[in-house]
């Protein structure tokens, strides 16, 4: 398994993974192949946001795990996270890369926000050492955000 940072090459394969990922969350979004493409080049280009992607080797053309994240001083906050297939490995080595990251740039603390009704990904979480810090309602819709965080340290020994 190979971890590594968006490039040009993997473009294509990783805006595909994006959309559909998008698509089958919960709760679900809509994100065509070229919007996802545009969005993963942008933040590739101005380096706003970091993207992780993963491949299950060097030579592989496929990616099939995606990480997006930012940084602000001494925190790290995912956007999103999606693999294809799910349960094979790919998130957590997204979030292991993300932990070894996050330590060498001196960033103590991961967070997210997960949908309360995606109990794949709160599930997913919380085995990979996150714990809830705040629950916000939704105004109009059935589900909270939960807000979690872990420490980058227990990420890099996932």
């Amino acid at each position: 398994m190979v971890v590594s940072e968006l490039n040009d090459k993997d473009l294509d394969s990783a805006s595909f993974l994006y959309s559909i990922a998008v698509q089958i969350q919960n709760p679900p979004g809509s994100l065509s192949q070229e919007e996802a493409k545009q969005q993963l080049w942008k933040n590739f280009v101005h380096k706003r946001y970091h993207v992780f992607i993963h491949k299950d080797n060097e030579i592989s053309s496929a990616v099939n795990g995606i990480l997006i994240f930012r940084t602000f001083d001494k925190r790290a906050k995912i956007f999103f996270i999606g693999a294809n297939p799910p349960g094979k490995g790919a998130g957590k080595s997204l979030l292991r890369a993300l932990g070894e990251f996050c330590i060498s740039k001196h960033i103590d603390i991961v967070q997210t926000v997960v949908s309360s009704v995606d109990g794949r990904a709160c599930s997913f979480y919380t085995h990979c050492g996150f714990r809830e810090v705040k629950r916000k309602q939704q105004e109009g819709f059935g589900f909270f955000e939960i807000e979690m965080k872990a420490d980058a340290e227990r990420l890099k020994e996932l």
